[in-house]
């Protein structure tokens, strides 16, 4: 793990080639999300995607949602039942079939190679997925080129400047006690407030909200 002097970025190094995260790390024969329920319909909607749902609603967002990352489609499922028309995008092909099983329209792989129409979705929801990808800002702009114009796209990620963060890292320099907030390979990219709010505006997207 190394940290930016500028910026505090704190990534991986070496970072993994893309076919040893695909094949060995979110691959069905890793197991990867194996514990992910199965029928939908018993899923009750979470505090952190209902305060989505809130901001979505208070915005006005309507129309065509896109779910980079959707896992077993919970998210997409609810947003589905709230009139969206939804479309997932998930490489684990294990809670990929239980999103399909559950009605929603999922492509399997990663962004890169799903073919979707551009400047095509009102918002773009990236649950929990930046920190996983190999290069944020390839990612990211991407996904910008699937958004019309006006359109939304909403992040969720961990927060490494959080006060439960902060103490992990303390205890891990006292007592060598494994800092929890970073999980490699899987979280290739660990980002603060600030220097996310960089990449946000260095990709040419305006700020909106930022809640915790």
């Amino acid at each position: 793990l190394y940290k930016c002097i500028k910026c505090d970025l704190v990534y991986v190094y070496p970072e993994p080639k893309k076919e040893y995260l695909k094949d060995s790390v979110y691959s069905y024969e890793s197991g990867y999300q194996s514990h992910k329920p199965k029928d939908l319909s018993k899923v009750p909607l979470t505090k952190s995607y209902k305060k989505i749902f809130d901001f979505i609603e208070k915005k006005g967002i309507k129309g065509k949602m896109l779910d980079v990352g959707c896992s077993n489609g919970e998210f997409l499922y609810h947003a589905k039942k709230r009139g969206f028309e939804v479309v997932g995008i998930e490489l684990n092909t294990r809670t990929a079939e239980i999103a399909k099983n559950n009605g929603i329209n999922v492509h399997i792989g990663i962004i890169d190679d799903i073919v979707l129409p551009e400047n095509s979705f009102d918002c773009v929801f990236l649950g929990d997925i930046i920190e996983h990808v190999p290069n944020p800002k390839d990612f990211l702009n991407r996904c910008l080129s699937l958004v019309k114009k006006g359109g939304y796209i909403i992040i969720s990620t961990p927060n490494l400047d959080c006060a439960w963060s902060k103490a992990g890292y303390y205890l891990y320099s006292l007592f060598k006690i494994p800092w929890s907030s970073v999980t490699p390979p899987y979280h290739l990219f660990q980002f603060s407030v600030e220097n996310l709010k960089e990449l946000m505006i260095d990709s040419c997207l305006y700020i909106d909200s930022v809640w915790y």
